[in-house]
């Protein structure tokens, strides 16, 4: 089963996400800080990372940015009540706040597909894709 790394300072929006992550069997692991995340990816490497735009110590955008620069392969997903466009968070694909758990674990199944089949389509021709916004 894939492996989500949940970037989260909030302990009841943690809570909330890895349990409905959890029941959908998924692996999960969570920190509370971008320097937590970062230690973190230096020993394992989830399947996709999903962080608050607002941690205590970085913001998601610019964390999930180092991700997908050190990680291609590692699919991100970036949570926010700001804007949603592509282009305002360098690409990284965007959920927007507020969302229920039903919609949250169904998008972290649609970035797992997408990683899925941009990394089978690197495998064929060498090329690297972006997640796309909804």
């Amino acid at each position: 089963m894939p492996r989500v790394l949940i970037i989260q300072d909030d302990p009841a929006v943690l809570a909330l996400m890895r349990h409905g992550l959890v029941r959908r069997g998924y692996e999960v692991d969570s920190v509370r800080s971008a320097h937590e995340a970062m230690d973190r990816l230096k020993t394992e490497r989830p399947d996709l990372v999903v962080s608050d735009v607002h941690l205590e110590d970085a913001r998601g955008d610019l964390l999930l940015g180092a991700v997908e620069a050190h990680f291609p392969d590692v699919a991100c997903l970036l949570v926010t009540s700001g804007p949603t466009s592509r282009s305002s968070f360098g690409g990284i694909s965007v959920l927007r706040k507020p969302w229920d758990i039903v919609h949250f674990v169904e998008r972290v199944c649609s970035e797992l597909d997408k990683r899925a089949a941009r990394n089978e389509a690197d495998t064929r021709d060498g090329s690297l894709g972006r997640a796309s916004v909804s």
